[in-house]
């Protein structure tokens, strides 16, 4: 059917990403509308069910892998109300729990964050939510302000992953 090499495109797909963006960033300054798109291009490649099996089935062969919990493919919309089955290495643990931050943030305090980070307003009203966590977390990096878990120790990254892990379950 074509699914097998669909699965192994992630790399690619990603390297190409990464050149995209630093083409428009040498042409324009900065990022763009496109490369946001290909952003979410690569993320609805990623939330594929047959992508998302192979992740789910990677994690529970491994000791080494972790459910991302939030993240792209998190089913209820970036809410951070259940679990996203992607992997991802116990290194990214730090990723994973500040994108929990920010989906927790609501609608009115999203925009605030955005605004706080120099976003105009004409800017961020065309976008869906989805598109505003992730123009946050582009900000966020660009500005290299990470939250408060950059600085944890890995035993308490872990440790605020399994209750991330937990508060999914429970709710």
């Amino acid at each position: 059917l074509g699914i097998k090499d669909l699965t192994t495109c992630d790399k690619a797909v990603r390297k190409a990403i990464e050149d995209l963006e630093s083409l428009e960033a040498q042409r324009s300054g900065g990022s763009s509308l496109v490369v946001r798109r290909a952003r979410w291009v690569l993320e609805q490649l990623q939330v594929a069910p047959w992508t998302v099996q192979q992740h789910h089935a990677a994690v529970l062969e491994s000791q080494r892998l972790h459910f991302s919990v939030a993240g792209p493919a998190d089913p209820s919309g970036g809410r951070g109300e259940a679990v996203s089955f992607l992997n991802m290495t116990v290194g990214a643990t730090s990723a994973s729990l500040e994108a929990a931050e920010q989906q927790r943030l609501n609608s009115k305090d999203l925009r605030k964050e955005l605004l706080r980070l120099g976003t105009e307003e004409a800017h961020i009203r065309p976008l869906c939510r989805p598109e505003r966590l992730g123009l946050l977390r582009e900000l966020l990096s660009k500005k290299k302000l990470g939250t408060r878990t950059a600085e944890r120790s890995l035993t308490e990254l872990r440790r605020c992953h399994e209750q991330l892990l937990q508060e999914a379950f429970d709710r």
